[in-house]
């Protein structure tokens, strides 16, 4: 290569392998060197294409991973969108974290029976095997919904 030191071990062994192959002259030794540094520089414009096209093909899978994960959010929360009276809502969910299953259906108005039912259907809150209303599958990703939600 041009301004670094020659590889005399290398030139050896390329003058080696060209003489065995039938090059005899310093003409023809020439002429097969550059001939494979012809086919060396186009494997390496074949691979400079393939490596922009791998780079670009990233961009497609990272688009489409996105619009994915971002549609699995939405459907996600989406169920929480349809809950009515949202206030009535936050306040049984914080009430199920501070005092586990300290709901009793007698003293309970309409709008917060309503809002429990709604809670349940979504997997928000659950009851367990004594009917006591507790955290539901759901109940973190709501909460964390509705802390952003407020924001």
């Amino acid at each position: 290569m041009k301004g670094k030191k020659a590889d005399p071990q290398f030139i050896a062994e390329f003058i080696s392998k060209c003489v065995s192959l039938g090059y005899e002259t310093a003409t023809d030794i020439v002429s097969h060197a550059k001939n494979m540094i012809k086919e060396i520089d186009e494997q390496i414009k074949e691979i400079d294409v393939k490596r922009i096209t791998r780079s670009k093909l990233l961009d497609v899978v990272d688009a489409f991973d996105k619009q994915q994960k971002d549609k699995s959010e939405d459907e996600k929360v989406l169920p929480f969108y349809k809950l009515d009276n949202k206030t009535i809502c936050k306040y049984v969910c914080d009430r199920v974290r501070k005092y586990p299953a300290q709901f009793h259906r007698k003293e309970l108005d309409p709008d917060t029976k309503f809002a429990i039912k709604q809670l349940i259907e979504c997997k928000i809150l659950d009851r367990d095997i004594n009917g006591d209303i507790t955290k539901g599958l759901k109940y973190d990703d709501y909460i964390q919904f509705i802390n952003e939600d407020s924001k």
